[in-house]
């Protein structure tokens, strides 16, 4: 069971964030195109624990994937990142107005990586 757990993350991971190997296609397509893929270099490198993983999520992907529900969840996704980048902000803005500037650097990094977290976001949007 233990050794399960990690490929059940990933095929949580690759549910929500299909692979960038799968440029042609997009939505359900793009997942499946993109899990056979990993599969093939699984089975090319000999990892039969790998192999098992990505076959249960191949087979996932099959019976649950629905381009309407991954475009729902891909929107919620972003959502969630535009929050928590105008949350970023306003601590940003606050610690302005204490004029601590380690405070200030602190935050600005925060403000960024909330940026890139954002524009991933979005890019999957677009897959």
């Amino acid at each position: 069971m233990k050794t399960i757990l990690p490929y059940l993350a990933l095929i949580g991971a690759l549910m929500v964030f299909p692979g960038q190997s799968a440029l042609a296609a997009s939505g359900s397509a793009a997942k499946q195109q993109s899990v056979q893929t990993q599969l093939s270099h699984a089975r090319a490198q000999g990892n039969a624990a790998l192999v098992e993983g990505l076959e249960k999520a191949l087979t996932e992907i099959t019976a649950h994937c629905r381009d309407d529900q991954l475009q729902a969840d891909r929107q919620r996704h972003i959502a969630d990142k535009k929050s928590k980048l105008a949350q970023r902000q306003h601590e940003l803005t606050q610690a302005q107005q204490t004029g601590n500037s380690d405070k200030i650097r602190k935050k600005q990094k925060k403000v960024a990586r909330a940026q890139q977290e954002l524009e991933e976001a979005q890019s999957t949007l677009k897959q």
